[in-house]
């Protein structure tokens, strides 16, 4: 199986993941939480953490305004960004986030 960094596929995922959160290609909310998320990941697996937190802590706002807080994707992307802050040493933001998600 071919590693996505490899030939630069990786980066014209990431191209294209930017250029419809630019505006060139508006979608709707839905679907731009999950570019953000989607780059948030990618981020997250690179280990580029202060980035994939950005996005991720954009796409928990949106799905939260969308779905709502207790909705099974906003949870998915709250452990994720909980995730990047134990990988950021913040771990009581993370514990926070989890405790968000459990609605404690």
């Amino acid at each position: 199986m071919k590693s996505l960094t490899l030939g630069g596929k990786l980066d014209e995922a990431e191209d294209l993941l930017l250029r419809v959160l630019s505006g060139d290609e508006m979608y709707g909310l839905p679907v731009d939480a999950g570019v953000v998320e989607c780059l948030g990941l990618m981020y997250k697996n690179q280990g580029k953490f202060t980035a994939a937190k950005d996005f991720l802590r954009r796409s928990v706002e949106q799905l939260t305004e969308f779905v709502g807080v207790g909705h099974i994707a906003t949870l998915a992307v709250l452990r994720h960004l909980a995730e990047v802050y134990v990988s950021l040493d913040r771990h009581e933001e993370a514990e926070a986030l989890l405790r968000q998600g459990l609605g404690l």
